[in-house]
């Protein structure tokens, strides 16, 4: 007996303004803008950026489903994901454009480190997204477990980072709790202040600059 099939479809359509179309999924609609290259505007989410949200929404409701079925307190879960490309491709030049490595990390709190394995285990297994992107392209997964009985007592340092080590003329620094926070209101400051395109250089140049914050 052939499997039971479920279908998901979603319509994308020019909206008449250059590099934006609107997609249609089950009734809800928005908008995804081409990047710079292509002639986009780059004020709303690209189409790398859906991929890379596809994969991350998937695994956070998977990992989700998988804890209440086992019974394992789950009380935080993020999931950031992350791909490396090269954008010359999609302008036409003879270079591969294809996502050449992604890379998944889940923190979670309310987990053993046991646990939190045995969800990931779930979320390579059970996710159609992952599990079709990873015959594509490497997709390497990393956990960070917060609160967990062997860190008990270990104070969480903030992350900081001067925006003048960058490399602009900028005194404005930004802290948070984790290197994804740094790096997302980074890329805001980057293109909206300093209009400049995030490039995956410019990305893995900021990680690097990225510092424990003194107490």
């Amino acid at each position: 007996m052939p499997p039971q099939l479920a279908t998901s479809s979603v319509t994308w359509r020019l909206s008449g303004s250059p590099g934006r179309a609107i997609v249609t999924a089950r009734g809800h609609h928005f908008v995804v803008d081409s990047p710079p290259p292509l002639g986009g505007p780059n004020e709303e989410i690209n189409p790398i950026e859906v991929l890379l949200s596809a994969l991350a929404t998937c695994g956070t409701f998977v990992c989700e489903t998988a804890a209440s079925e086992m019974g394992i307190p789950l009380n935080k879960l993020n999931v950031t994901v992350a791909g490396d490309f090269d954008p010359r491709g999609v302008c036409g030049e003879p270079v591969d454009p294809r996502i050449q490595s992604l890379r998944v990390h889940l923190v979670l709190a309310g987990t053993t480190q046991a646990q939190a394995e045995t969800l990931v285990t779930a979320f390579q297994s059970r996710c159609p997204v992952y599990t079709t992107l990873s015959r594509a392209t490497p997709i390497t997964v990393e956990t960070t477990v917060e609160n967990s009985p062997h860190e008990q007592g270990k104070v969480q340092l903030m992350k900081v980072l001067h925006c003048r080590d960058v490399g602009f003329e900028c005194d404005h620094e930004i802290h948070a709790q984790s290197e994804e926070e740094v790096l997302r209101q980074a890329a805001e400051l980057v293109q909206k202040t300093h209009r400049v395109e995030v490039t995956p250089e410019l990305a893995a140049k900021v990680q690097t600059l990225i510092r424990d914050e003194e107490q």
